[in-house]
């Protein structure tokens, strides 16, 4: 049974990031990690910058991975055939609606080939900021709001530069979450600590607190 965790976020939040550190965490413990990215457009520039972490990645282009399912599931099988235990899909950031039409499809259709983990977001503190302050596009608004409402787990990015406490402000948006900080000691030197804002209990299988590190510099060439 393969390890698929499929994390979402608004344009910018820091996915990639988080996607190539994850890779090389996991490589490093002896996982064989597949990747796939997802953009709107036909070149992606993120799939370059993850070969760089995994000798495992597909791109799914021309459209989200609700819109492209069927790719996505492909990509998933042929990483299964490639030997890869854990899979990182990272969805594009105007994704919204990966539970009812990304998550729950796969568990019903491969229930004993892929363990899903919670849907995670990531969000940039910052950016939370200008939405609960009423400073972005109604339309930015309502993507950011859609894409909180159906995490499982919402990770604040950005924890090396020193961001704002927005754990209030994400709670006002999102009722009912609990918060909490991963402890210290799994943070790197560049990451100390990750806020972690959870639902309870979680749609599908429990996640594990990862620690992060700064990917390896690459060239997009």
């Amino acid at each position: 049974m393969i390890d698929v965790h499929v994390i979402g976020g608004f344009l910018g939040a820091g996915k990639t990031t988080l996607v190539r550190a994850l890779a090389g965490l996991l490589t490093d413990r002896g996982e064989r990690v597949a990747l796939v990215t997802n953009d709107q457009g036909r070149s992606l520039v993120d799939t370059s910058l993850c070969r760089c972490s995994s000798g495992f990645v597909h791109e799914i282009a021309g459209g989200c991975f609700c819109c492209r399912y069927d790719d996505l599931e492909q990509a998933l099988l042929a990483a299964e055939r490639e030997g890869a235990t854990v899979v990182l899909a990272e969805a594009v950031g105007s994704c919204t609606d990966l539970v009812a039409t990304v998550l729950s499809p796969l568990a019903d259709h491969h229930p004993t080939r892929f363990k899903l983990a919670p849907l995670a977001v990531v969000v940039d503190p910052w950016r939370l900021q200008e939405v609960a302050e009423g400073r972005v596009h109604e339309d930015v608004a309502y993507l950011f709001a859609k894409q909180l409402e159906e995490a499982d787990v919402v990770l604040l990015s950005r924890a090396d530069l020193d961001p704002p406490d927005v754990r209030g402000q994400l709670t006002a948006l999102r009722p009912g979450v609990r918060s909490s900080r991963s402890p210290a000691s799994e943070a790197t030197a560049s990451t100390r600590g990750c806020p972690l804002v959870r639902r309870s209990p979680p749609r599908r299988s429990s996640s594990t607190t990862i620690a992060m590190r700064r990917p390896k510099r690459c060239s997009a060439g």
